[in-house]
């Protein structure tokens, strides 16, 4: 993967994001809600 520097900390926002909500939890509807509900707010 190639990407530029300044998109690096959104990757890997979404990275944590994705591993704490679905791949450490059991796989439902609520859990890929709570993915979709995280956000970065860091601007």
């Amino acid at each position: 993967m190639v990407s530029c520097v300044w998109e690096m900390e959104i990757l890997w926002f979404e990275r944590n994001a994705w591993v704490e909500e679905v791949l450490k939890k059991e796989l439902s509807e609520t859990t890929l809600g709570n993915y979709l509900q995280k956000t970065l707010n860091k601007y």
